[in-house]
């Protein structure tokens, strides 16, 4: 009976926190990082205010989580790649998911903007750099290096290759969180996968030896 009684109390801890964390991201969506208080997820979880905190030890530790929560996709798609799958569809399919969070989520990425600047010059570490976009990026690294040594990109450093992508995103990030780019996820997601993947440059029917995705040189740069 004691284990039962253990199990339920488990079940009813993991729905309670999961509810709070919906009622988190929904707050942050609507009212930003200021305006979503402790007190007031409470009021909207229906929860007193001592059991948010049961849960959560403040704040910022809550948007660590719901941060955790809104790259779930994101990390089932890292988890479940095949070792056998095209290194530049596993990419696309990252980015595009990537992207789509970033549109999605605009509010609750401007929050954790404003939670790590409120955190600059106190002294302690940034909670949110130590999210689960370090085990992504590790995984966009070794996928750019497995299609280094396939033949399907160009012979590029694969730290330098992702520090590039990642740098892009937060950027775009930046730039969606204020409000400072407004487009819909539907044209924004792709428009940016395929222009981070193939860049600027158009492709030229014809173009000899060019592997799938990779983009011909112009005019100027072909050898005479």
């Amino acid at each position: 009976m004691a284990g039962l009684a253990e199990r339920k109390k488990a079940v009813i801890e993991a729905l309670t926190r999961e509810s709070l964390l919906g009622a988190a991201e929904e707050l942050l969506r609507e009212e930003g990082w200021e305006g979503a208080t402790m007190e007031r997820l409470a009021q909207n979880a229906g929860v007193a205010k001592g059991t948010v905190y049961n849960y959560f030890r403040d704040k910022r530790a809550l948007l660590v989580a719901v941060a955790e929560r809104c790259t779930v996709r994101l990390r089932h798609i890292v988890t479940s790649c095949d070792d056998e799958a095209d290194p530049a569809e596993v990419l696309r399919q990252v980015l595009r998911e990537g992207f789509s969070q970033l549109c999605r989520n605009r509010r609750i990425i401007a929050a954790l903007f404003l939670a790590c600047r409120d955190e600059e010059g106190t002294g302690r570490d940034c909670d949110f750099r130590l999210s689960p976009l370090g085990d992504i990026r590790a995984f966009v690294r070794s996928v750019i290096s497995l299609g280094v040594a396939r033949g399907r990109f160009r012979p590029v450093d694969p730290v330098l290759a992702e520090a590039v992508i990642y740098s892009a995103i937060i950027g775009l990030a930046r730039h969606l969180s204020q409000r400072g780019l407004v487009v819909s996820e539907g044209a924004f997601s792709p428009a940016a996968t395929e222009f981070l993947l193939d860049g600027l440059c158009a492709r030229r029917e014809g173009a000899p030896g060019l592997a799938d995705g990779e983009v011909a040189p112009s005019e100027g740069e072909r050898p005479q």
